[in-house]
């Protein structure tokens, strides 16, 4: 889904309908479907997000309200609505620090145990109102009646039709990728914990040494928490932080070399970014992608 077009005049605008005193804004990172931006209000710190659907942003507050500790520091989710022309805007707190993949690789380090601790602090959030697997929504309901059926769904054509891509993509390579999940989502078991799905890099943020916020829980599913740490695996490559977190993780426990959940897990990643890259036309991140499962499939043999 492609980011919203808005004039940052019509931002400035719109912030000055709802705040009185902002005193700054300043860029922040911007995910594939979200424009973004920090600011200031008398001497509260704020984020906007304005998307083309609000779903994702219900799930942040969702996220806040259920799953916030301590240990598993969400950001506050102040407010949600309609910005204009259809479009939906989230403000919510800002949290200090930077993000995982803007820290130097030098300093990452340190950071790989308080990233472990944080990812064990969601796999044991209490789920016990929550119903169903797979992504949920708003309400908490999964859309699964079981997680091998939200794996496996991948390749059912009901929700995703990879027929309108043979073009862009060899369709045997795909199909051979389609079978190995197929094979493999057999030996995962059927856990339900959170997962956040999209954990790592950009979704993590930490200041001294320290986890400040994990945000963006648009692709939050109920599952198995294997999944988070198979998604910091397939992006390891790609990323100087994943890379550092993986590693750590590996030396902690050498049975993930041999688990097929992990590549299995990996794998479903990786084809579902290959369909968002496909469906938004990305040429490039297809090459990639497809290089990358290519490589789980090799080192499976």
């Amino acid at each position: 889904m492609k980011k919203p077009d808005i004039d940052d005049a019509d931002i400035a605008k719109f912030l000055s309908d709802i705040f009185t005193d902002i005193r700054r804004t300043t860029p922040v990172f911007e995910g594939m479907e979200s424009k973004a931006l920090a600011f200031r209000d008398g001497h509260d710190d704020y984020v906007l997000r304005i998307n083309r659907g609000n779903e994702g942003f219900l799930k942040d507050a969702y996220a806040h309200t259920h799953f916030a500790s301590e240990h598993l520091p969400i950001p506050e989710v102040i407010r949600i609505g309609e910005f204009d022309k259809g479009f939906a805007y989230c403000i919510s707190r800002r949290a200090p620090g930077r993000t995982l993949q803007d820290f130097p690789e030098e300093e990452l380090s340190r950071l790989v145990q308080p990233v472990a601790a944080t990812m064990r602090q969601i796999a044991n959030a209490d789920i016990s109102n929550m119903r169903g697997y797979g992504p949920f929504g708003s309400d908490g309901v999964g859309r699964y009646e079981s997680w091998r059926a939200f794996l496996v769904g991948i390749a059912d054509p009901s929700h995703r039709d990879w027929s309108k891509f043979d073009g862009a993509i060899d369709r045997q390579r795909l199909s051979t990728y389609l079978r190995l999940l197929l094979r493999w989502a057999e030996h995962c078991p059927e856990t339900r914990s959170l997962v956040h799905a999209d954990f790592g890099s950009n979704n993590v943020l930490a200041a001294k040494g320290e986890i400040t916020a994990v945000i963006d829980w648009s692709e939050a599913m109920i599952g198995d928490p294997l999944y988070d740490v198979a998604n910091i695996f397939f992006w390891r490559s790609w990323l100087p932080c994943m890379e550092h977190q993986a590693n750590y993780l590996q030396q902690q426990s050498r049975a993930l070399a041999s688990s097929t959940a992990l590549r299995c897990y990996q794998l479903h990643i990786g084809l579902h970014h290959l369909h968002e890259c496909l469906v938004a036309g990305l040429t490039d991140d297809v090459a990639w992608t497809i290089a990358r499962c290519e490589q789980l499939v090799q080192e499976a043999d």
